[in-house]
């Protein structure tokens, strides 16, 4: 069992000019083998969960997360302290388009399924479009809209754990509500990272910072998908695949062999994984200008 525990004295609150928040807590197991990515993606979570800057908010608009540092303090024991400081960050920005795509799908995981008149579909084991002794697979057309959104980051922020998230979290789709978005909805896509630097007009010293730009993909759920009343309704997750097995049949009233849908299937592709979009920290795009930054 994984332990999420704040220390005693944390947390530590510096005032005046320069303001400051750090948020220490401890990480550790009952024996069993804890990763430090594993413990990375709670701490995150309980940083989320208890953020500091919701219980002061004489600080709350001046304060922003700069950065989550990370030490071993033992077997499967990590401590990890969140800082919060008065880096001020860019402009949030977002950007849509509508469109969609076309995929090819041969097998994944059955999800939901239908049958006729309340008969079960054939068991295919996740396999789709069997024609002949073969799963040919279909082209699945997937609706949605295609949106990405920058901001940027102070420099200590972009740690090589945070790097390993985004390379895990690639092609994964939320496991819960993401903005307006419903669970299933969201897919990540990428995230283009770039340094950038500014010069310190009074010092002439740089300052360096990170710019992320996050990319999604929104594909919506559709629920009570049939076929013309013939087959029972079953629900579909956006980014789930969908497909219709038919049969050759005859068709006595315009004395003609037919396709007669037998079944229907939603199918999720093996490699995508449903997962918590809160520890990629994306901003609320939504916020105005100068408002409390806040994380989806």
């Amino acid at each position: 069992m994984i332990h999420c525990e704040e220390n005693l004295n944390s947390p530590q609150i510096v005032r005046g000019e320069s303001p400051s928040i750090q948020q220490t807590i401890h990480v550790f197991t009952d024996g069993e083998e804890l990763s430090e990515k594993r413990a990375y993606l709670c701490a995150c979570e309980y940083f989320r969960k208890y953020d500091p800057l919701d219980n002061f908010t004489s600080l709350a608009q001046t304060l922003r997360l700069k950065t989550i540092s990370t030490e071993i303090t033992g077997p499967n024991q990590y401590q990890f302290v969140a800082s919060y400081n008065a880096w001020k960050p860019k402009t949030i920005q977002y950007s849509r388009n509508s469109g969609g795509k076309t995929a090819r799908i041969k097998f994944g995981s059955v999800i939901t399924w239908g049958g006729v008149d309340d008969k079960p579909p054939i068991n295919y084991g996740g396999g789709i479009g069997f024609s002949n002794g073969v799963f040919e697979g279909v082209d699945v057309p997937v609706p949605g809209s295609n949106f990405t959104i920058t901001a940027a980051y102070p420099f200590a922020f972009y740690t090589p754990q945070y790097e390993r998230i985004l390379n895990s979290y690639r092609g994964c789709v939320n496991s819960s509500n993401f903005s307006i978005y419903a669970p299933g909805e969201v897919m990540f896509l990428d995230a283009n990272v770039t340094k950038e630097e500014e010069t310190n007009p009074n010092t002439g010293d740089p300052h360096y910072f990170w710019r992320i730009a996050f990319a999604f993909e929104a594909s919506p759920n559709v629920t009570g998908l049939t076929n013309n009343d013939t087959l029972n309704p079953i629900n579909k997750y956006g980014h789930d695949a969908y497909w219709i097995d038919t049969v050759t049949a005859t068709d006595p009233e315009a004395n003609r062999m037919t396709r007669k849908p037998v079944g229907h299937y939603t199918v999720r592709p093996w490699t995508m994984q449903w997962v918590n979009f809160s520890v990629l920290w994306v901003p609320d795009y939504r916020l105005q200008y100068g408002e409390r930054m806040r994380y989806l």
